[in-house]
This record gives C-alpha cells, structure tokens and sequence, in this order.
C-alpha cells in the first residue's frame, strides 16, 4: 500500500530534513477473509442466518398479519447488521492510522491498537538492536506476520503486516544501517 509522503510527513511530524525511505501499514482485515477476528465471523454468520428468518417472518406476517411479530424481527436484524458495517467501519479507521515509516535518522509512527488509544514509535535508528517478523499459523495461511521493532530499553509490535511489506521495510532498515 503506497502512502502519500507529504499527508505521512504531517501526520506523523516528521522533520523537514528527514528523508522518508520506506512505511509499513497494517494490512485491512478483509484481504485476509476474516479469520483474524471470531466475532466478525460470528456477526456476518448471525447476519447471514437472519435471512431464513426474515423469509419465513414475512410468509407468516402475510398469513395472519402480526405485525409485532414481524417488526421484532426485522429490528433484530438490522442491528445486526449495522454491528457488522460499524466493525469494518472501525477496522478501516484503525488500518488508516496504524503505520511505521523508515526515515534516514529514525523509525517513527503510530500504533492504534484500538479506536482510543494510540502508541507512538520514535527510535533512532542507531538505538534498534533488531527488528523480528512474527509469524504465526494463520499468518503463514494468509500471508502476513506482526513485526516487532527492539531496543535494548523497549520492543513495540505492528501486527498484521502484510510479509512482503515486511521484509522489504526489514532489508532497507538493515541496508540503512550498514
């Protein structure tokens, strides 16, 4: 995913001298066909199992006409189904804010774990003993890792990283460093 330098810049309040290298971004959820998140699965399986329901309401509602019936019903399910837009509402907002850039004298960027919160990452490259790709099973299925950046005081770690990202924001890092 390409970022657009200058809005990065801004956001992240990078120096005017600093020459930005290479980012990392959080990967979006559903490129990876929700397996991350069980309640998601959970929600769009509810969602899906409410048609059946909605179906055999509206046959019911036509036989004898019990409204109560049918608005309890359909009420359910459309919260359900706004639960299910607003979670990938709030996995778009998180995505858009979760990023690392490699600059010529620092790592600097922002970790959102969730809506609320926010870590920043400022190392200077001089004080990174190592950067580690995490991998998992469900990683290795769908081809992403968590990157962990560390020092000799502290380690912050970016999940859901695409892997291919990951390396190359690994290998320019250590290019940088030689």
């Amino acid at each position: 995913m390409k970022l657009n330098q200058a809005k990065v810049a801004k956001f992240l309040n990078l120096a005017d001298n600093e020459q930005q290298i290479t980012s990392m971004v959080k990967s979006r959820i559903w490129k990876l066909l929700f397996f991350i998140h069980p309640i998601r699965i959970l929600l769009l399986l509810s969602t899906l199992a409410l048609i059946p329901i909605i179906i055999k309401t509206v046959l019911v509602f036509i036989e004898t006409k019990d409204i109560k019936f049918m608005i309890s019903i359909l009420i359910l399910s459309l919260l359900s189904f706004i639960i299910l837009i607003f979670s990938y509402l709030y996995e778009s907002y998180i995505t858009k804010r979760t990023m690392i850039v490699l600059t010529d004298k620092r790592v600097v960027g922002s970790l959102n774990p969730t809506l609320f919160t926010k870590d920043k990452v400022d190392f200077m490259i001089n004080k990174i003993e190592s950067i580690i790709e995490d991998e998992t099973i469900a990683g290795n299925i769908f081809n992403y890792c968590h990157v962990r950046i560390c020092t000799a005081g502290s380690s912050k770690t970016m999940k859901v990283v695409d892997k291919k990202t990951a390396s190359a924001f690994k290998n320019e890092f250590y290019d940088l460093t030689k």
